[in-house]
């Protein structure tokens, strides 16, 4: 089969991140999402270009000033052939375009804010590094003994929100199909703080103090954390009690009976200090190959460059990247198909579009005629940019 949303079209209004990412998540599994984009383009086109790359592939792009009264109509028209709205502007402003159920009766909105669309937080910039600050993220993240942290070039509520958002209008969608419904999807930044840490984000009698990593920031205790090896790093996670005799084991070390407790943090009690000790005299291939045959989770550390992901044998054993031209960029290779399914073969897979590169293809979809877009193009009310 095509992709499972092969057929529906989406019009994208989003710039950044939670939106943008919404939108490829939908184009991925087979919507031909339009990105809708001012004369000036998505304002991440020159400021995060690895960001756009990312979250604008396989889709395309056209380029109006809806500003102007042609420029209006164009959206209206595109709009009535979308199935689906997806947003991240502040609240109301697709309204304020005219975009909405009185002319678009059967169009699913699908709107990402920073804090939703009403209450005293509505109005602020929905920005990823505030809604971290705001949802203790940067605090967990810090330590106890540290100041605040942010993780940097992550914008982890950006990427839940827009995975949220997702599927949220494919819900919608299916809702529609079900019972002819039309509604508004909402999600918001705090909402994606709160999946990331949904389990502490309750009150009840006896909950248990939440974990938080050490002042060193390796880990939560003995058996979860980051170990500096001879010639790299590991992350281990022995959670039962066999997994962790595997490791002492391996070691040669006894566990106390108070290994996950005592004064302080787990991480600086004296045996947390002899496994660490122990493992630093170890080589990497060595210590992974003992546990990896114990059973024992473990990975080596990785340094952050995606070409290790994008040439990982394993990667492209499930058909998780694509290759492809990019007029300006030469070979372009993505993460794709994070989502797969067995029956359904791939999508189109369109290199992430240059500033307006399909806008007279979709007008023409839409109903314009050849020279009504010369006429267009003329008064510079839509925009292609050249290769």
């Amino acid at each position: 089969m095509a992709g499972p949303l092969a057929g529906l079209r989406v019009l994208e209004l989003a710039r950044i991140l939670a939106g943008p990412w919404a939108g490829q998540i939908l184009a991925d599994l087979g919507a031909d999402v339009v990105k809708l984009e001012p004369p000036g383009g998505d304002i991440s086109r020159p400021i995060a270009r690895s960001y756009f790359y990312s979250v604008n592939f396989n889709k395309r792009s056209v380029c109006v000033d809806s500003q102007t009264a042609a420029g209006k109509e164009i959206v209206q028209r595109i709009a009535a052939s979308a199935d689906a709205l997806v947003a991240n502007l502040r609240p109301h402003a697709t309204e304020r375009m005219g975009l909405g159920a009185a002319r678009h009766p059967r169009l699913i909105e699908t709107h990402l804010t920073g804090y939703g669309w009403s209450g005293p937080y509505a109005k602020r910039p929905g920005i990823d590094p505030l809604a971290q600050a705001l949802m203790g993220l940067e605090r967990a993240q810090g330590g106890p003994d540290n100041p605040p942290v942010f993780p940097a070039q992550l914008a982890p509520t950006d990427y839940t929100a827009g995975a949220m958002g997702a599927f949220g209008t494919i819900l919608a969608l299916f809702a529609r199909a079900r019972t002819g419904i039309v509604q508004r999807v909402e999600c918001d930044l705090l909402s994606g703080g709160i999946v990331l840490s949904s389990q502490w984000f309750t009150r009840y009698a006896g909950r248990p103090e939440r974990p938080l990593s050490d002042k060193e920031q390796y880990g939560l205790h003995p058996f979860h954390r980051l170990y500096r090896l001879r010639d790299g790093w590991i992350y281990l996670v022995a959670e039962s009690a066999g997994e962790r005799r595997a490791v002492c084991a391996m070691l040669g070390v006894a566990a106390p009976q108070d290994a996950l407790s005592g004064d302080g943090h787990p991480l600086g009690a004296p045996f947390a200090r002899a496994l660490a000790q122990r493992l630093q005299e170890r080589a990497t291939a060595e210590v992974l190959s003992h546990l990896r045959a114990a059973g024992v989770p473990s990975s080596e550390v990785r340094a952050p460059d995606p070409e290790l992901f994008l040439a990982d044998p394993h990667a492209h054993a499930n058909d998780m990247v694509a290759v492809c031209q990019h007029p300006r960029a030469g070979t372009l290779r993505v993460a794709w198909q994070l989502t797969r399914f067995a029956a359904t073969r791939a999508s189109a897979g369109l290199a992430t579009p240059l500033l307006g590169q399909h806008t007279i293809a979709v007008l023409r979809e839409v109903g314009f005629g050849d020279k009504e877009i010369e006429a267009l193009l003329a008064q510079g009310v839509v925009k292609v940019e050249p290769p």
